[in-house]
């Protein structure tokens, strides 16, 4: 979904409609089913407007909370998220996932939020305002190829929600930073929505690490 970069904009209602961006949910007819490999990649989502609803997002993927559907091998890469009004979350990540990779997206004001039974087998060189774990929940970030059964790293964000494992340890690349005015300084000009890394941010200066993030 999104290979070829469109951008989704100024989705909004004056009636009692719920608003995503992108939605993977029930087909046309209600009807839930299984999905797999699927890639969402390359959108810049920004202006929607929740209105009656509280909880309407750029990107959501809702599963089962019981297992009896799942979703499984699905990708989000490269994608700007960015003022979702009155919304909950930029990206959601709902219900039974397996094989889950978050990777490179930048969301500047926005959060994605994992909840129920979500395996993440990747999470890293995101820019994100917040990221939450709820882990109460049965989230499981881990990398299936080494003994470590967490891969997170190289990932800037100014807030980990409060939901997160105290026990949990970020990747040693990953930054919170815990301060708006440095966080906004990461892009040339947050205020007028220009999100372009800056130039001597710690993203490009050298001082992050290795890896660029974005």
């Amino acid at each position: 979904i999104g290979q070829d970069i469109p951008v989704i904009e100024k989705i909004e209602t004056t009636s009692d409609y719920h608003l995503d961006g992108i939605q993977l949910y029930v087909t046309n007819d209600g009807s839930a089913i299984n999905l797999s490999y699927i890639t969402i990649k390359g959108n810049t989502i920004h202006d929607i407007g929740a209105y009656n609803w509280s909880d309407a997002q750029a990107i959501w993927s809702g599963s089962s909370k019981d297992g009896s559907i799942s979703y499984n091998h699905i990708t989000f890469e490269n994608n700007l998220i960015y003022d979702i009004y009155g919304a909950g979350r930029g990206v959601g990540i709902f219900g039974t996932h397996r094989n889950v990779i978050f990777r490179n997206n930048t969301m500047p004001n926005e959060r994605v939020e994992f909840i129920w039974d979500a395996q993440v087998d990747e999470l890293s060189h995101n820019i994100v305002e917040k990221i939450d774990f709820q882990q109460e929940y049965g989230v499981v970030v881990y990398d299936p190829r080494t003994p470590d059964p967490v891969y997170e790293d190289y990932n800037i964000v100014n807030h980990w929600w409060a939901h997160i494992d105290p026990l949990w340890i970020p990747g040693q690349h990953s930054l919170e930073l815990k301060n708006d005015t440095e966080f906004q300084n990461l892009f040339v000009d947050y205020n007028n929505k220009n999100f372009t890394p800056a130039s001597d941010n710690i993203i490009c200066n050298g001082s992050y690490g290795e890896e660029d993030v974005a």
